[in-house]
């Protein structure tokens, strides 16, 4: 049995540099995986003669697989320590319990989207920020994979960002509810006063630009502050349509 330090190419390709014990990889390693190999057949009309040929090829193509492992092993799988890189340009850096993510860890996957945080045999769990590669970050805790009701810290696609209490909603988005301040980055259009518009008179358009206060599924709803472009706020109640309701303000 492969007993302390020595290399090993199984017929994959697949290379291992590192410790042993009882024919197990067990301590500092690294695993390198060969390429995955497919055949593929392609049939190619020979105009000359009207005949068919077939042609026969490897073609070395990338998959999700593990493409390199450098950390800590036990009866051999990945335990402990270390960094692992995928086919797709994934990366995981971070502890591992028995080749699953476990404890602290970052993973980037290679669309770009990316979590840092506690993990639980493979699943976000605990507290963690996930990142979005279209911009959007949240930082708050996890269960199971899935993001859990409590505190959390959102920006958004559009750079607003909120702090404060969130549920999830069923299709598993964060959505202010409770209390909490949204900041605006670009201003939030709202009508504010009672002037009626008319040809010459417009209503009165304003950008919201911070609210502090109470959420219901997404929406400002009752109690709370908010801040406008022009310098002016409403201190009071909100609709259902995430509206100041007139009168309220003091």
């Amino acid at each position: 049995l492969f007993h302390g330090e020595g290399t090993f190419c199984n017929a994959a390709g697949d290379v291992y540099v590192g410790e042993w014990a009882s024919g197990m990889r067990q301590g500092m390693g690294t695993l390198t995986k060969s390429p995955v190999r497919k055949d593929r057949e392609e049939v190619e009309a020979m105009t000359e003669d009207r005949k068919a040929a077939k042609r026969r090829w490897a073609i070395w193509e990338e998959s999700e697989e593990v493409e390199k492992y450098v950390g800590e092993w036990r009866e051999g799988k990945r335990h402990g320590l270390g960094t692992c890189s995928y086919r797709d340009g994934g990366r995981y850096v971070g502890q591992w319990k028995r080749d699953k993510f476990h404890g602290e860890g970052h993973f980037l996957k290679g669309n770009g989207d990316g979590f840092e945080g506690e993990w639980l045999e493979g699943f976000r769990h605990g507290p963690g920020t996930l990142t979005l590669s279209d911009g959007y970050v949240a930082e708050g805790s996890f269960s199971q994979g899935r993001p859990e009701d409590g505190e959390w810290r959102i920006k958004t696609t559009a750079g607003d960002t909120f702090s404060g209490q969130g549920q999830v909603s069923d299709a598993g988005v964060i959505e202010p509810h409770g209390v909490g301040t949204m900041k605006y980055a670009v201003g939030e259009e709202v009508v504010a006063g009672e002037q009626e518009a008319t040809c010459d008179s417009p209503p009165p358009h304003v950008q919201l630009t911070v609210y502090s206060g109470e959420w219901q599924q997404g929406t400002r709803h009752g109690k709370g502050v908010g801040v406008y472009s022009d310098g002016s706020s409403h201190d009071g109640l909100w609709d259902e349509d995430g509206e100041p309701v007139k009168g309220e303000s003091p």
